[in-house]
């Protein structure tokens, strides 16, 4: 077990908006490491939640540099200013409302240590809150993973050398998808990701402040990367799956809060680049039209024709 003494290697990076408690839950998951090869920064994205004020004036702590941005300019933006602030040889990103757990610290650095060629490295999550379980990431991840909209997660800590060549997050995504931006511009870097063994931190379900405005609007994030990466999407098959995908999230969060007009129009630009009415269009398109109990029931309907009246060897 290391020290507190230690050098540290590590900056953990946190960011906050409307957090409240919840920040200083986060904090004490930090004072809890096994490894005291860390130093903290903690931004606060200009924020008038008074809860959160007050935790985050409460904060100190010799290892904690703190600074408040004048305004609100999206969490990525929060992320590259804690970035700016770090010294460290590694970072690490934290949301102010999730935890760490107690060896996070040295899972990290054990793998950059044992992986000298390791650009950055992920993890496991464990989820708490409105949901539990665990959530399991691939140890590779390819181009047809990116398309279907399969990445690493937002938390991961990256090579400060790595970092300053990527350019951090892209401001034009501050406020959603800059994490999964970010992976796209490593694997076209041919930076290494390196899957550390073993849940990495705990990621809280049900925080509010995830904006519905920014799932509705999706589709847009989604076109934004294309255009930034045509060279990983320069194969049309893998471009329509990633804008299909895109497009599917956005209109079933517009059915969610009651959108369904602009809802039909978005999974009708989705099956544009689809070749049919696949199977996850019909299932957004019939749990936005139907009831919940009738939903249930034409998806019992459903599992039933696929399993006694799909013949043998279809693979339908």
């Amino acid at each position: 077990m290391r020290t507190s003494d230690d050098i540290p290697c590590l900056t953990i990076a946190i960011t906050c908006y409307n957090e409240g408690p919840w920040l200083k839950e986060c904090w004490d998951s930090v004072l809890a490491q096994t490894d005291g090869r860390w130093t903290a920064v903690l931004v606060m994205d200009g924020t008038d939640h008074e809860p959160t004020r007050r935790v985050f004036g409460s904060l100190n702590h010799p290892r904690l540099h703190k600074e408040m941005l004048p305004n609100n300019q999206g969490p990525y933006c929060a992320g590259n200013r804690a970035f700016e602030l770090s010294q460290t040889p590694y970072v690490f990103w934290l949301d102010g409302d999730d935890l760490l757990v107690p060896n996070s610290v040295f899972m990290l650095l054990d793998t950059f240590e044992r992986a000298p060629e390791a650009g950055y490295v992920y993890g496991d999550l464990e989820l708490f809150g409105e949901q539990t379980g665990t959530q399991r990431y691939a140890e590779h991840y390819t181009e047809e993973d990116f398309a279907h909209h399969r990445y690493p997660p937002g938390a991961f800590a990256v090579r400060r050398s790595v970092w300053e060549r990527l350019g951090g997050f892209s401001i034009e995504l501050a406020r959603g998808m800059a994490d999964c931006d970010f992976h796209f511009t490593a694997m076209e870097a041919g930076i290494v990701a390196i899957h550390c063994v073993g849940v990495l931190y705990r990621y809280r379900i049900g925080h509010s402040s995830v904006s519905r405005s920014y799932r509705r609007e999706y589709h847009k994030k989604t076109e934004l990367i294309l255009r930034r990466h045509p060279r990983l999407f320069k194969d049309t098959r893998l471009r329509d799956i990633f804008l299909a995908e895109g497009y599917l999230r956005a209109a079933l969060a517009n059915y969610e809060t009651g959108a369904k007009r602009k809802g039909n129009q978005l999974l009708h630009v989705a099956r544009r680049h689809r070749t049919r009415w696949d199977r996850e269009i019909w299932d957004v398109f019939l749990r936005a039209n139907l009831s919940p109990v009738l939903y249930r029931a034409v998806r019992g309907l459903f599992r039933f024709f696929r399993r006694f009246c799909t013949p043998p060897g279809t693979g339908k």
